[in-house]
């Protein structure tokens, strides 16, 4: 099974996944993805934090560049607000 490094964009800071983790595809690792900035988005909005600007940046085991997901692109957008 392939090997990614989910790496953590938060506040112009790289949080680098040292031991990555095994995903099936790299649809999994989306998946997977989506659902943790979803929970690290709550439990920032559940401290009171405002959102930023935090993102994933995945890399296969070989360190290339894969994937990138900005949090704000999963935020679920109300209806009625901009």
């Amino acid at each position: 099974m392939p090997k990614y490094h989910l790496n953590h964009i938060y506040k112009g800071k790289c949080i680098v996944d040292q031991e990555g983790a095994d995903f099936i595809d790299l649809a999994a690792v989306g998946h997977e993805i989506i659902l943790a900035a979803r929970h690290i988005m709550a439990d920032r909005l559940m401290k009171g934090e405002e959102p930023d600007h935090s993102r994933f940046e995945i890399f296969d085991e070989n360190g290339q560049p894969v994937l990138t997901l900005e949090f704000s692109d999963v935020h679920p957008k109300s209806e009625g607000r901009p």
